[in-house]
C-alpha cells in the first residue's frame, strides 16, 4: 500500500482499493500481490507480466472514477 500512495499519490485507502482490485483481477492473494509490489520496490526487478497488468488496470479503473462527475 505504502509503495502505491507513494508513487500514485494515492490516499491509504485508494491504495488499498487498488492491491484488493489488482489482487481480484489476477486472482490471487492480497499478501501475495503485496509483497510482489514492495519486492519490486526493494529489487527493481520487473514485476510478473500478470500483476503489472492488473496494477496498471486497477490504477486506471481508479483514476476513472475520480475523474467521474459527482452526483
Amino acid at each position: 500500500m505504502g509503495v502505491l500512495t507513494c508513487l500514485h499519490q494515492l490516499t491509504p485507502d485508494d491504495g488499498f482499493t487498488v492491491l484488493r482490485v489488482a489482487s481480484q483481477l489476477t486472482n490471487t492473494k492480497l499478501h501475495t500481490l503485496a509483497e510482489a509490489v514492495t519486492h519490486w520496490a526493494r529489487t527493481h526487478q520487473p514485476l510478473p507480466a500478470p500483476i503489472k497488468e492488473a496494477l496498471d488496470e486497477a490504477l486506471r479503473m481508479h483514476a476513472d472514477t475520480q475523474d467521474a462527475p459527482e452526483s
